[in-house]
């Protein structure tokens, strides 16, 4: 009986090492993801193998589809302490595959992935006006949606990044938030 329970013992303490390399393996998948995305967005560090881990990493692909960008902000602090009740609300209103990245606690960035014959402005509009009606329902937050223009080359997006960030600048200006 000794023999069996040491046996078993050692058999949970296996399962329980293997748990922890398999949790701390998905954080390095995390951490590599979100490392991806912010060169992507800032254009750098990409070398001839950048966009091949992209299209391993990730959602994003090309290859019949354009990514669109969402970029939100948010008036109070929100998405470092909201991140995973977050990423729950987009899993329920998003349709396309996307990628998701916290930029800061005051910005996230969605990069849709749309099929170009599934593009429709006005499903993107609705799905911006989904993201902020929850934002406001769930959260009594106030925030600031922008989409970009379709990109159909991952070269373009640390560009329409940049657009976009100068574009929120204006939101001040903007009636509506969407």
């Amino acid at each position: 009986i000794e023999n069996v329970i040491k046996i078993c013992s050692e058999e949970e303490e296996n399962e329980k090492k293997n748990n922890e390399i398999m949790e701390g393996y998905k954080k390095v998948l995390i951490y590599e993801k979100e490392k991806l995305l912010l060169d992507l967005i800032y254009s750098q560090g990409i070398d001839n193998n950048y966009y091949e881990k992209i299209m391993q990493l990730t959602k994003l692909d090309i290859q019949g589809k354009n990514i669109t960008i969402l970029l939100i902000e948010t008036q109070k602090r929100f998405f470092d302490s909201k991140n995973d009740e977050f990423e729950l609300i987009l899993k329920s209103l998003i349709k396309y595959d996307y990628e998701y990245l916290n930029l800061n606690e005051y910005q996230g960035i969605i990069f849709l992935c749309i099929p170009l014959i599934m593009h429709d402005k006005n499903k993107l509009i609705k799905l911006g006006e989904n993201i902020k009606n929850k934002l406001e329902l769930n959260y009594d937050l106030k925030s600031f949606l922008l989409f970009g223009r379709n990109i159909d080359r991952f070269d373009d997006i640390a560009k329409e990044f940049k657009a976009m960030e100068q574009e929120s600048d204006l939101k001040y200006f903007y009636e509506n938030d969407t």
